[in-house]
This record gives C-alpha cells, structure tokens and sequence, in this order.
C-alpha cells in the first residue's frame, strides 16, 4: 500500500512543470498588444452596449490563430482587444447607428490609425456614433410591375476638387413587392440607382433616381442623423430595351483614319459594380460601329505607339452618330513626396493616384484598362504617374 501511494506521488511530481519554466508558452512572433476603449452615442455621451468593435489596418506580425478579431462592449460601453501590434484603424457598428471610426469626428471623414507596439496597451480609443439614418422605396418596371432581385446602390456624395463624387455605396436587393431599405446611413448626400447587372432574370439599365439613365439628371437624396426618407419609387427598363447604338472613327494627330485598340465602358462616376465594358479593334479605315447602353459612357481609342483618344457621351434614347476619337500623345506627372516627421514609411507603404475629374485609363502597352493609375515611389528618386 505504501509503495502504490509512493509511486503515484512520484508520477504526480513528475508532471508539474519546473518552477523556472512558465506554464504558458508565447511565441514572441506573434502580436500581443492591447486595445482598451468605449463605444458611446455621438448624441448623449451614454454608453452603448453590444456594440461590434471589429480592427483592421496594417499589422507589424501575425496574430495568434484562436484571437477573436471583433469585440463586443460591456453595459458600460467599453471594449479590449488582445494580441494585436501595427497601425490599426478601429470601427464600431451597432443596429440603428451609422458606423464609426476612431478618429472620424463626423461620416464621411478618414479615421485615424492606431499604433500599438508588440506586448504594450493603448486606452483611451472612444468612438462616438451616430444614429443611422434611412432611405427607402420601390422599384418597378416599365409596366408598372415589382422588379424582384434588384441590385440597388445608395451612393454617398462628396465634393472633390470642386465637384460631387461618389465616395462609397452600400448595395441592398428589392424583396418580392419591389420595395428596399437602406438603413445605418450617416448624414449626407446620397444616389439611389438600380440596374447595372441587377435582377435575377432581367438585366436591368443602370437608372437613378427619380427614373433617368443621365447621371447628371439623378436628384440626391439629402437625410440628416435619425432619418427615414422613404417613397424614392422609380420605374427601370430592361436594358435590351435601351441599347444605343454608336457609330464613330479613330483619326491620328494629323487627321488621317487610323487603326487602333477602342474601348467603351460604362463611364462617368457610377456605382461600385455596375460597369460594363467592350472592346473593338480597328482597322486602317478606322470606323467602328457598337451597341451601348444608355447612360454615361466612355470610348478610348489606344494605338500601337501607345497614343490615346478619349471622349465622352451620354446615350439615352437615339443613336449617336458620328463619333470622332482624335489620338493625341499622353502626357505625364511627375512629383517628389515629402514627409513630415523623423522618417519615411516604406516605399511599399505609399502609393500615389491620378484621379482626372472626367475619366481616367492606365495606359499598359497596347492593353489599357480603364481605372485609377497608380505608382508607387522608389526611395530618393521623384515618382511619375501616367
């Protein structure tokens, strides 16, 4: 009896760890910073509870595998993340706000990064919402019918360089009786279109509000903190029903016919996921003749010495005839970007964005695309934009 009580006093011993080695092991790869704050009511300064604090950014290292990427506030309003380290930028959500960010004292503007070093704590990172506000409406058809599935996009508007651009959408479906709802918007400016690629069947005309293919015919939608806009009703059409026909020549810098690479898009400033896109290719003769649809587009004529035409138009009902892309030589910036500060971030970290106020295209050898273009600096030397 006494050898069997000695045997399992050594087995017991034999399993606790030496007193010199922790009993939690952690890897010094992974992040291990805290981020400590309170979610309250933009409005009242009262806590919210359960509201959703999500990160995002740029980590310096890994986090561990089982570290939850979200956090919910206590009665008190306030959060912890764990196991984080970077420059992290930390939004909260909650049912009946509009979504906020450290930093972003009204909607609409950037919030402000979070550096946390490995192994140490930040507090103090309070976000203040803002109740959301909604838009609301029904969409038909040109027979007056529910569209079922359609694809609708609140488009936020911001003015840069002077003029109104869409600055994000939020994109919902009508339910089986045409009708949406948007909600958790912040005060603001907004579009509401339909059709770009929408519908389960049908693919509808890219339309705004109050029922026009022109982007400069769409009336915005103004709701300040708490609203509910509703009857934004409007009729779209299927796009088969609208396409437009365009016809048009390519000429060189001296007026010649000339052959070239065409692209026509879906242009203007439209709703994330509604571009439409097509492309011809030219010959000596330089005509061309295609089918659009209505609305704001783009054509972009790119020959084999990389010249570049660019025009504009909007289609709506009649064809549009007599399109000349006249190519001329591109032109090009350059620029040096300064710092504030002690040092530079990585040249990986920064990169510089053309953003033309009509249209834009990156011109890549003989296959341009249309988009933003972007470069980013090498260290010590100026960085060009094409």
């Amino acid at each position: 009896m006494a050898r069997a009580a000695g045997l399992v006093l050594a087995a017991f011993l034999l399993a606790q760890p030496p007193r010199d080695v922790p009993r939690t092991h952690i890897d010094p790869s992974l992040a291990s910073g805290t981020i400590r704050g309170r979610v309250v009511s933009a409005a009242s300064g009262d806590p919210l509870a359960n509201a959703e604090v999500r990160i995002a950014g740029a980590p310096d290292r890994p986090r561990p595998d089982d570290a939850p990427g979200t956090a919910l506030t206590d009665a008190s309003g306030r959060f912890e993340i764990r196991a984080v380290a970077g420059h992290l930028v930390v939004t909260a959500t909650k049912a009946g706000y509009a979504q906020g960010a450290f930093g972003a004292r009204r909607g609409g503007e950037p919030p402000r990064a979070v550096t946390v070093a490995n192994g140490g704590t930040v507090e103090g990172i309070d976000i203040a919402l803002r109740k959301g506000a909604a838009i609301a409406g029904r969409i038909v058809d040109d027979f007056g019918d529910p569209v079922v599935s359609g694809e609708v996009n609140v488009s936020r508007l911001k003015r840069v360089d002077g003029r109104l651009r869409i600055d994000g959408s939020r994109r919902t479906t009508t339910d089986d009786l045409g009708e949406f709802r948007v909600g958790g918007l912040d005060a603001g400016s907004y579009l509401v279109a339909v059709g770009g690629g929408g519908g389960t069947v049908t693919r509808w005309a890219l339309t705004y509000y109050p029922g026009t293919v022109s982007r400069a015919d769409a009336h915005a939608i103004t709701v300040q903190a708490g609203d509910e806009q509703s009857g934004i009703d409007f009729a779209v059409s299927p796009s088969s029903k609208k396409v437009v026909q365009v016809t048009g020549r390519v000429v060189d810098v001296d007026g010649h016919a000339s052959a070239a690479n065409v692209y026509l898009a879906g242009g203007g400033d439209r709703p994330p996921g509604t571009e439409s896109s097509l492309q011809l290719r030219v010959g000596d003769a330089g005509t061309f003749t295609a089918t659009v649809e209505p609305g704001d587009n783009i054509a972009v004529a790119v020959d084999r010495d990389n010249h570049i035409a660019l025009a504009t138009f909007t289609a709506v009902d009649a064809d549009i005839p007599g399109l000349t892309l006249a190519l001329t030589t591109p032109g090009r910036i350059t620029g040096r970007v300064v710092f504030d500060g002690v040092g530079a971030p990585p040249s990986t970290e920064v990169e510089i964005v053309a953003r033309p106020t009509v249209a834009y295209l990156i011109s890549n050898g003989s296959s341009p695309q249309l988009g933003y273009s972007a470069v980013r600096p090498r260290p010590s030397t100026p960085a060009t934009a094409r």
